[in-house]
């Protein structure tokens, strides 16, 4: 190991049978691909530029080409949900969740590409990530989207990509900014009960629910890449967010 974000040799055991298989298109590597996952791994950590992986890693063009090749199969999405399962399962669990926690969060962009906007609220201009996770804080979906499109509307959009793959859940809590057309959709299209969050009162407060998905975004902090959206393609962006993820899980005591 060169670095703390290199897989050790139990987690590389738990990850290679998704991310080590051939390529059904018949591409070819021509590099160790332990080795392409750690540049990966180091890049989502460090935040550095694709340009600015250190040396001793395969070329850069390679490690990007491999990125994208496995968001465009979604591995990184398959592999996520594979470490929850596993995780859950640890835990007593059933492998999916029947309850999921919703939020937002807006982060500047830096880079020219599409779905970019001005959010009047938090004044930021870059784009919005709708996540999914259960009450563990486990992510199970992202959504990235422009960041002056309402969170109940892109909410939607989140709500049809988690049921579709998700029929076990009953039911999903959110906060206040998803009243009106998210839960008229939930209810209407889906026959799921949804639950708000609210405040009484002012001042901070924690509040239980809410607090499991705002954790989750506290964990992607350690996570430099995410400190801002870096990507021209917001399918790159959700494929950061579940590295991250990954990352976050393979630190768990089951793995090291």
């Amino acid at each position: 190991m060169r670095y703390p974000s290199d897989l050790t040799n139990k987690q590389w055991e738990a990850v290679k049978h998704l991310v080590g298989r051939p390529d059904p298109r018949g591409a070819r590597s021509t590099y160790e691909r332990r080795e392409v996952i750690n540049a990966i791994l180091y890049l989502n950590k460090a935040g550095c530029q694709w340009r600015m992986l250190p040396k001793h890693f395969p070329k850069w063009q390679n490690v990007y080409n491999h990125f994208r090749r496995m968001e465009e199969r979604g591995v990184w999405q398959e592999l996520c949900w594979t470490l929850n399962e596993l995780a859950r399962k640890k835990k007593g669990r059933k492998p999916t969740p029947s309850y999921l926690l919703m939020d937002s969060q807006s982060v500047k962009t830096l880079a020219e590409g599409e779905e970019r906007g001005f959010h009047g609220g938090k004044k930021i201009k870059g784009r919005s990530r709708q996540v999914a996770t259960d009450t563990e804080g486990n992510l199970w979906m992202v959504h990235v989207h422009a960041a002056n499109f309402p969170d109940t509307k892109e909410g939607c959009v989140l709500a049809y990509k988690s049921l579709d793959k998700l029929p076990e859940v009953e039911a999903i809590c959110a906060d206040q900014g998803y009243r009106g057309t998210f839960a008229e959709y939930v209810r209407e299209q889906w026959n799921r009960e949804v639950h708000f969050t609210s405040r009484e009162g002012k001042g901070f407060a924690v509040e239980p629910k809410r607090w499991v998905v705002e954790r989750t975004f506290g964990w992607f902090n350690g996570q430099r890449r995410l400190g801002k959206d870096h990507e021209k393609l917001t399918a790159n962006s959700e494929a950061m967010v579940y590295i991250a993820a990954i990352a976050r899980s393979l630190r768990s005591p089951s793995f090291n």
